[in-house]
């Protein structure tokens, strides 16, 4: 665990073996899956991200992206890299512009999606840390 005031990084991970290490964000949702027809027919899990996450590129930072589901269920957690996360939410957000009959206000609100199949196979993806 890192210290309260390390931005953007929750976890330290090191692999002495390898001497590296690793950042990761950790970001959770209790949300189940759901679907939003922009974005496909599939259901997916979703997390709430802002505009800073499409400019963070860090060949050592990941995301744990953690869906917690009920108190009988383990929770589910996907490792995805930082530069794969940054240009999600930026082709996600245009996408939601390009769809909006109206403008509206600007908003840095961003969503980062997996589907429930994971096509990615993001999911316990633990050893793209090493």
């Amino acid at each position: 665990m890192t210290l309260s005031n390390t931005k953007g990084v929750d976890i330290i991970v090191s692999d002495q073996r390898l001497e590296k290490l690793c950042k990761l964000e950790v970001k959770t949702t209790t949300k189940l899956p759901s679907r939003e027809r922009l974005f496909g027919n599939e259901k997916s899990f979703t997390w709430v991200m802002s505009s800073k996450h499409e400019k963070i590129n860090e060949k050592s930072l990941y995301y744990c992206f953690v869906a917690l589901q009920n108190e009988t269920t383990l929770p589910k957690f996907f490792i995805v890299p930082s530069s794969y996360v940054a240009w999600y939410v930026k082709w996600q957000h245009k996408k939601f512009l390009k769809s909006r009959k109206r403008k509206g206000a600007a908003t840095n609100i961003r969503r980062f999606r997996i589907p429930i199949t994971d096509p990615k196979k993001f999911e316990n993806a633990w050893n793209k840390l090493s």
